[in-house]
């Protein structure tokens, strides 16, 4: 014979639909924490009751349950920010309107055992998407001609720079 306790042996039959199979599930449900399986709060249930198409009237106490729909729900839409100027005209020539950025510093190896280190431009054309990276000490303009609109992410490494242009 099995060791289980009589209720698990010979559970107690409920017919669907039936108000007191309703309130057997929405307590089994919130007394398990209003876990999201429903096969969690089927498995509490059969413990003690068996109840008739008991997973479909599982997922309808789920559905009706008002804190489980809470869980369910969508965070709110992100807005995104107007587009600067310089992304609405576009130029005619590349990098005319550009995004810029400045990474490292990365160890370069000149030579056997003489290490440097360089700092790393990354310019991204506003209007094609177009992405140059350049090493910090070469210069850009004598490739594509001089930026009329530089757009920046305002790093901390460019308010110093910003300081002694105001200051000049």
């Amino acid at each position: 014979m099995s060791n289980l306790p009589c209720d698990a042996k010979h559970p107690i039959m409920l017919p669907k639909k039936h108000h007191i199979s309703k309130l057997a599930i929405t307590h089994i449900h919130n007394q398990s924490h209003h876990n999201f399986r429903v096969n969690f709060t089927l498995a509490e249930l059969c413990q003690k009751y068996w109840i008739v198409n008991g997973r479909e009237e599982t997922k309808q106490r789920k559905r009706e349950c008002n804190v489980c729909k809470l869980g369910r729900r969508h965070g709110g839409h992100q807005f995104i920010a107007p587009l600067p100027e310089a992304r609405l005209c576009t130029p005619l020539r590349c990098f005319a309107h550009c995004g810029v950025g400045f990474a490292g510093p990365f160890v370069i190896m000149l030579i056997r055992k003489v290490t440097v280190k360089r700092y790393l431009w990354l310019f991204t054309c506003v209007s094609t998407q177009a992405v140059l990276l350049e090493i910090a000490s070469s210069r850009m303009t004598a490739r594509h001609g001089k930026p009329e609109v530089v757009i920046s992410d305002n790093g901390t490494n460019f308010t110093p720079a910003e300081r002694e242009l105001h200051d000049l």
